[in-house]
């Protein structure tokens, strides 16, 4: 709540959706990669919801836009672990020199150095790239990143089930577009033009919109990804357009 605040989330008040130790969800069946979802439970209760996005770029799908903010956003604790572990991670031993970068920088300390070597078995790793990032030699790599972007738009569907038809809306602000998410402390760099303000009734619609608009090969070429897959994949999926 106190992050809230230093954002600037004061003219309303906050409530976390999934509760403050992720025990309030619902479990829904879905399509696609994905079986099931676990979707927040103040969002499965939500009569209806209007999607504020700031659209940016992101490690493991590309970019961030309504999709993700739907799927991943909308999902609890153990609905986010679900689709982050949709990734391997694989540590290439003939390249670890057991420095412990990746345990220094996993919040969760998970990475453990054992003779020499780093391992990392835990079922509560988030496959999130810092780890990756914070290797020194490239021993540590995730892959089938795809799959994560396929999760997105998976979970993105379960999330649309518990809602009845026409109660969402969806407003994404394409503006100071950074390198990284807003998840982390330190977003990087704004890497595009401020594209404007979309609204849309549709994810799959207002996503497309952006990358229409966007130089979207930057976030291409920096993550070794098609961002454009979570909206095809949405859109297979059976997710409307507008």
């Amino acid at each position: 709540m106190l992050n809230a605040l230093h954002h600037g989330f004061s003219m309303a008040p906050f409530i976390v959706a999934d509760g403050l130790r992720g025990e309030n969800y619902r479990t829904v069946q879905t399509k696609g990669i994905l079986n099931e979802i676990e979707v927040a439970g103040a969002i499965a209760e939500a009569d209806a919801m209007i999607v504020v996005t700031h659209v940016k770029g992101h490690e493991l799908a590309g970019f961030g836009g309504a999709i993700k903010n739907l799927g991943m956003g909308c999902a609890s604790q153990a609905g986010k672990l679900r689709q982050h572990r949709t990734l391997d991670l694989e540590i290439d031993e003939s390249k670890c020199i057991g420095c412990g970068k990746c345990t220094e920088t996993c919040e969760m300390h998970l990475p453990e150095i054992v003779g020499d070597k780093a391992r990392n078995l835990s079922p509560k790793c988030m496959r999130c790239p810092f780890c990756q990032s914070a290797c020194p030699t490239g021993a540590i790599k995730l892959l089938h990143q795809d799959r994560v972007l396929k999760a997105l738009a998976s979970a993105a569907y379960g999330v649309l089930s518990t809602f009845k038809p026409k109660k969402l809306s969806y407003v994404s602000f394409a503006k100071d577009i950074t390198q990284y998410c807003d998840c982390r402390p330190n977003p990087g760099d704004v890497v595009m033009k401020d594209l404007g303000i979309f609204a849309s009734d549709s994810p799959v619609s207002i996503d497309g919109a952006f990358l229409r608009m966007a130089d979207y090969k930057i976030f291409n070429e920096a993550y070794n990804v098609d961002c454009t897959l979570q909206v095809r994949e949405a859109f297979h999926l059976g997710i409307k357009v507008t």
